[in-house]
């Protein structure tokens, strides 16, 4: 029987092996004229504050081509104030998920067919911790960008990113939060 020593060590000369099981160092993103690092994909994002809408909107308009999901527990959302925003109605799936709303936006996510899925209603109740990992974990499969339009309970250690969205000046801006600097020392 092998030993784990006796085993790491006839991997030495399997060229390749070295790096088989090492986390990917480099993520892709959507590029985006609002918050130029891109919005990662395969992970979560939220974005908050006045003009979150009017943010995501951009993002949707800067990609007409690709399918985007808008999922809420509770429909709220005007599509014709989509089109002004931008938004390519054609390739935008809005769905009114009830109280299904995790089990909604995992299913969305699993069909790969999403490059961005809006979650516009807050997570909550018991178990939040555990439907975000869920969701994090379709997101990275999908390497579809989930997008939290809303405040979340609980912890935050799934969220890759968080942006905060304000109106300056009569411009729309986007910056990384003060808090998201405790998010990526706890994944690093």
């Amino acid at each position: 029987m092998k030993t784990a020593y006796s085993l790491i060590k006839s991997f030495e000369n399997q060229p390749g092996l070295e790096t088989a099981f090492a986390p990917s160092k480099s993520r892709s993103s959507l590029k985006f004229s609002l918050y130029p690092e891109g919005i990662p994909l395969g992970a979560l994002t939220q974005i908050l504050g006045a003009g979150s809408t009017e943010a995501i909107l951009r993002l949707f308009s800067e990609y007409p081509e690709e399918k985007m999901a808008w999922v809420e527990e509770r429909f709220t959302a005007y599509p014709p104030g989509f089109v002004q925003g931008g938004a390519n109605l054609n390739g935008l799936l809005f769905v009114e998920s009830g109280e299904h709303f995790a089990w909604a936006l995992t299913q969305i996510l699993r069909s790969q067919l999403f490059k961005v899925v809006v979650a516009a209603s807050a997570l909550r109740g018991d178990g939040v911790e555990l439907r975000l990992k869920r969701l994090q974990l379709a997101a990275e499969h999908s390497q579809s960008a989930l997008i939290l339009a809303a405040e979340c309970e609980g912890p935050l250690w799934p969220l890759r990113l968080r942006l905060q969205a304000r109106q300056e000046e009569g411009r729309l801006i986007l910056t990384q939060r003060e808090d998201s600097i405790q998010i990526k020392e706890a994944i690093s």
